[in-house]
């Protein structure tokens, strides 16, 4: 039987492993970034260190086969990145993953301008009405069991706790099976930006879509 629980420290390359492999538009991310450890920094390592109150996993047999991790106060959480984590990122992508996987390194170097563009996308009235916001991720072989739903309710069940007044979720065009399911649990279209993220490795047309849901 497949339980939701609070994230333990042991689930933590399980996390970083489901990352990699849904990353890329809801798909594998492997063949477009090659360090899945440098990968897991990017997205969730904050998160399971810095507000581990926050990530639930979904639990097959004690393996952590999906989560959902988040904070309740995103102009905290990308303060504390930028201290905590952005200096782990440069010295992994400089004295590592240079040397194996150097188109990893060009990717970062590419969102060098994305100071301006997260301007444009966490907007006051984003991070005031909708401060919180969430990652989830479930492995493709996991899917379409209501795991998702499971996820969603805890992780906004904790937002609440929290004081939380709404949450919200970037995602993209592209991600289409995750976009019916947000949907589904009441999510609506908040703001449409161009994509950034994979902007060189993406499709043609694909726009950033910022979902949003009161509390």
């Amino acid at each position: 039987m497949i339980t939701v629980r609070p994230y333990h420290p042991r689930d933590r390359q399980a996390v970083v492993t489901i990352c990699h492999r849904t990353g890329y538009f809801g798909e594998d991310a492997a063949p477009y970034f090659g360090d899945a450890e440098l990968f897991g920094l990017l997205f969730t390592a904050y998160y399971m260190e810095c507000e581990p109150q926050n990530c639930f996993v979904a639990d097959d047999n004690s393996t952590a086969v999906g989560y959902i991790i988040g904070s309740a106060d995103t102009g905290a959480q990308r303060e504390a990145f930028d201290r905590l984590i952005v200096p782990r990122i440069v010295r992994r992508a400089f004295t590592r993953t240079l040397f194996r996987h150097p188109g990893d390194v060009w990717f970062l170097l590419g969102l060098t301008d994305h100071a301006d563009y997260e301007k444009k996308l966490y907007t006051e009235d984003l991070v005031t009405s909708f401060p919180a916001h969430l990652h989830m991720n479930v492995l493709p072989e996991y899917q379409r069991r209501g795991l998702g739903s499971r996820l969603m309710e805890r992780f906004l069940s904790a937002m609440r706790e929290a004081g939380a007044p709404g949450v919200h979720l970037v995602t993209s065009t592209e991600n289409k099976k995750a976009l019916p399911f947000y949907q589904k649990e009441g999510f609506v279209l908040f703001k449409e930006l161009p994509n950034k993220l994979w902007e060189k490795k993406s499709p043609p047309g694909v726009r950033t879509l910022v979902y949003v849901k009161s509390l």
